[in-house]
């Protein structure tokens, strides 16, 4: 099993991050980060709100998903 305490950590970096550039998109934060070798445009231009979208519909499959 992953740390858990690494989310913690790494919400409070991404905080930091955010601040320092707030007009970046979150995808754009994490391509800027990893700096792939291809680009990636479909997590780079997500919009923000797209973004939010996005993860409430993955919470809901999470929340539907049978316990394992």
């Amino acid at each position: 099993m992953r740390d858990p305490q690494r989310i913690d950590r790494m919400l409070e970096q991404l905080r930091e991050i955010w601040i320092k550039v707030p007009d970046w998109r979150l995808g754009q934060i994490i391509v800027n980060a990893v700096k792939p070798t291809e680009p990636c445009p479909q997590i780079f231009g997500v919009e923000d709100s797209n973004m939010e979208k996005l993860f409430a519909r993955l919470l809901q499959r999470l929340a539907d998903a049978p316990a394992e």
